[in-house]
């Protein structure tokens, strides 16, 4: 695990990384104040100045925003996520296993795995393919071309 010191944890006991996360500089991972929680998957990769949070403040109950009670919703990154540089993920957000987050979207929702997201608000502009299995007798085709790939200096010219 790599965590920049410019990172800032608010109530880190309710963080939970898993092995191998990235936490680039000037991230924030702000968990709630009473129950919210944030949970990142293994290997998952946070872009500089992303912000996790878990928490909101009401702001419609007829008083200053900074007297109204806070929303909690737990926040689940999956394994192997990159968030790009400035990404914002707000609570109750769910992302998938293998997704990569634009730099600068705004992620509100439940995302599934491989999706490749982006916007503000963000949205799924792609899917990325599942990574290959690591052991060679696990290997399975993924895809079936119609015609054998052919490196370019192997072509016939003729």
């Amino acid at each position: 695990m790599t965590i920049s010191p410019t990172a800032w944890f608010s109530e880190p006991e309710r963080i939970r990384l898993g092995d191998g996360v990235h936490v680039n500089g000037g991230c924030i991972l702000w968990a709630g104040p009473s129950t919210g929680s944030i949970i990142v998957g293994e290997n998952a990769l946070f872009g500089p100045n992303v912000m996790v949070t878990a928490a909101s403040y009401r702001f419609n109950d007829g008083q200053p925003v900074t007297d109204q009670d806070m929303e909690e919703h737990d926040v689940l990154i999956g394994r192997d996520v990159w968030l790009g540089s400035g990404v914002t993920v707000l609570a109750g957000s769910e992302i998938g296993d293998g997704c990569v987050v634009g730099a600068g979207s705004v992620v509100r929702g439940r995302f599934p795995p491989f999706s490749i997201i982006a916007g503000a608000p963000a949205r799924v502009v792609g899917q990325r393919r599942p990574p290959w299995p690591q052991k060679l007798a696990d290997l399975k085709v993924i895809e079936d071309s119609p015609e054998p790939r052919v490196a370019p200096d192997e072509r016939s010219t003729g």
